[in-house]
């Protein structure tokens, strides 16, 4: 799976350059310190802006060299990456912005930050951030959070019963017998995605291997695993088995579970689950191997049996020009993609776009061009597909986790929210989180705009977004940036819609302090932790990785979560409610007593029957 990390190398290779500019020339120009306005906020500190980090993959470019004496120049590549290089206005790296406006509901009390993972007392934990965090259906008090322990590489489920306040990690554990390991590494998204289906099941998707596999070993298999009890218990099948392959042939393994999409608007839940493989051993660079596969597997008994997994890429027919070629794209599972969205009969697979293999977009310094990302859309339930493209191209280096849901406000639309910097742009190292609306089931997209509101002068990048939408269609977007900050210091900020996407609240800080990703287990590697969000009626819940309780020998990850509460929540279980509980109870009592004593007095004494003998009391003496 290519990922789309945020590197401590590339951060440090943006210094010198944000991103290859036009064959014309190579110029590097980095972004000067913003300036303090009154708007940047109280939360924001006046200190220099960090130089945000390139694309993965990006390189140093380097001047064209001279030619030998003698010898031809060689003409100058016409690769469409960026438009020739002039003054850096920062609006060409941003894209427009949304209405912010206040929503039809507001904030009324955030909770104090609160540990989602303190059961766990090893001072080295190392948890993934909680970036699947779903309300239980049927009951709004009740939130469940998947996660992974990166070092024990074994993926778990934390819950909380008072809506956030407090969290407990749950002793079963989803993973099939003798396949107890779901992630591979410190850094990177533990991929465990978690949907609800009908009557509160919990389904939780997630990679399925045993000792002597994973890696560069391959043999990963992928898993479901089924929970009725808000996991207390797991039922898990294997989707697709992998294991066994030995020997020097290239065979497949699954590099990421990226897709977890349940349709309950049948009789029984329609689960799909979209992961992606690669070979190994790894085979020739120019092997047809090392293309892309998309692959979705589905099942028609709620998860209790899988078809053969279908690849997307197998429908995709799509060219982009470039500087007047066409080149076929195909989707490619970057960092988190492609996360799948089913409704209504309809199931949606966006993720990014990369041409196949041997069929490269030429350039010079082994940057990828802003390609479009691609939506899939099938109404079979995974058997066929159509391939489009959601919008035009951009880059999407920054971090894009994608989030997709639908909300039925604002006549019903289907939303998608990422990270990404527009195509055009003279520099390619900041990212806007943007958003765009289909509302016909995901035929058609508005052009996307950018909901997080900081100024483009200001230099900062947002990256990570993840999307939840409430009962009543609220939309709650969570994600991570720079604002104000350097050296791997970010904070989580959260937005949310009441009009379907149209319009959006002011940013709102969730995090108290800002999550330094310095410690932590993922020091060294890429920043892949993602937030997360739960999202009712009356709050949302939202989650994030936290190495503030570690040290630089520790390197303690805890998940942290802090509640939005928009409106008051019934009491329930407080003794509070147990006493008008039990008052309730005496009082339907009393009543039925006293409506019993008023009926036999109106009926009058029993009558005497003729002849019999009336008794008469005795007395005392």
């Amino acid at each position: 799976m290519r990922a789309a990390p945020l590197n401590k190398a590339a951060v440090a290779a943006a210094v010198i350059s944000l991103t290859v500019l036009a064959p014309v020339s190579v110029s590097a120009q980095v972004p000067a310190p913003p300036t303090p306005t009154a708007s940047t906020g109280p939360d924001t500190p006046t200190t220099p802006a960090p130089v945000a980090p390139l694309p993965s993959g990006s390189a140093v470019p380097q001047a064209p060299a001279a030619p030998a004496p003698g010898a031809a120049a060689s003409p100058s590549p016409t690769v469409r990456l960026l438009p020739p290089p002039g003054p850096d206005d920062p609006a060409t790296r941003s894209f427009p912005k949304v209405e912010f406006v206040e929503q039809g509901v507001s904030i009324n009390r955030q909770t104090a930050a609160v540990q989602m993972t303190k059961d766990d007392l090893n001072p080295a934990r190392g948890y993934s951030g909680p970036t699947y965090m779903l309300p239980d259906p049927s009951n709004p008090r009740v939130i469940v959070a998947a996660t992974a322990d990166l070092r024990a590489k074994v993926c778990k489920l934390t819950r909380s019963t008072d809506a956030g306040l407090t969290w407990s990690i749950l002793d079963a554990l989803p993973a099939l017998e003798g396949y107890p390991f779901c992630t591979s590494g410190v850094a990177g998204v533990a991929q465990s995605p978690i949907a609800f289906g009908s009557d509160s099941t919990l389904y939780y998707a997630l990679l399925a291997y045993g000792e002597g596999e994973g890696g560069r070993a391959g043999n990963v298999s992928v898993a479901l695993a089924r929970s009725t009890d808000l996991g207390d218990s797991w039922s898990t099948t294997l989707i697709s088995n992998y294991r066994g392959a030995t020997g020097s042939e290239p065979a497949p393994s699954v590099s990421g579970v990226t897709g977890l999409a349940v349709d309950s608007s049948g009789g029984e839940d329609v689960v799909h689950v979209g992961f992606n493989t690669r070979f190994f051993p790894a085979p020739p660079e120019d092997s047809p191997l090392n293309n892309s596969r998309i692959l979705v597997s589905t099942s028609t008994d709620g998860g209790a049996s899988f078809g053969e997994p279908v690849d997307v890429n197998e429908f995709a027919k799509l060219t982009e020009t470039v500087d007047g070629k066409d080149y076929p794209i195909v989707m490619t599972s970057s960092f988190g993609r492609p996360l799948m969205l089913a409704h209504d009969g309809v199931l949606l697979a966006i993720a990014d776009a990369r041409t196949p293999v041997g069929q490269d977009i030429p350039n010079r310094s082994n940057n990828y061009p802003a390609l479009p990302l691609l939506v899939g859309r099938s109404t079979d339930q995974g058997k066929t597909w159509t391939v489009e493209k959601l919008g035009p191209p951009v880059y999407t280096g920054a971090g894009a986790m994608t989030g997709l849901k639908f909300t039925p406000e604002g006549g019903g639309a289907i939303v998608a929210a990422y990270a990404a910097t527009p195509g055009d742009a003279t520099t390619s190292g900041t990212a806007d989180i943007v958003v765009q609306r289909s509302t016909d089931n995901g035929v058609t997209w508005s052009e996307p705009l950018a909901i997080d509101d900081d100024a483009p002068a200001d230099n900062s990048t947002s990256f990570y977004p993840q999307m939840g939408v409430a009962p009543n269609g609220r939309i709650d977007v969570v994600w991570q940036d720079n604002r104000g900050l350097a050296d791997f210091r970010m904070n989580v900020r959260y937005t949310y819609s009441t009009d379907g996407g149209l319009t959006w609240a002011p940013n709102v800080l969730v995090t108290d302090q800002p999550i330094d990703f310095n410690l932590g287990i993922s020091f060294n590697s890429d920043v892949r932790q993602p937030p997360g969000v739960a999202s009712t009626d009356t709050y949302a819940a939202i989650g994030w990785a936290d190495g503030r309780l570690g040290d630089q020998t520790t390197r303690t990850q805890d998940g942290f979560s802090s509640v939005a509460q928009f409106a008051p929540l019934a009491a329930e279980g407080s003794l509070l409610a147990k006493l008008a509980a039990a008052f309730g109870g005496l009082l339907l009592a009393g009543l039925i007593i006293v409506l019993f004593v008023l009926l036999r007095r109106r009926q009058g004494p029993p009558s005497t029957p003729t002849g019999a003998k009336r008794e008469q009391p005795v007395a005392a003496g």
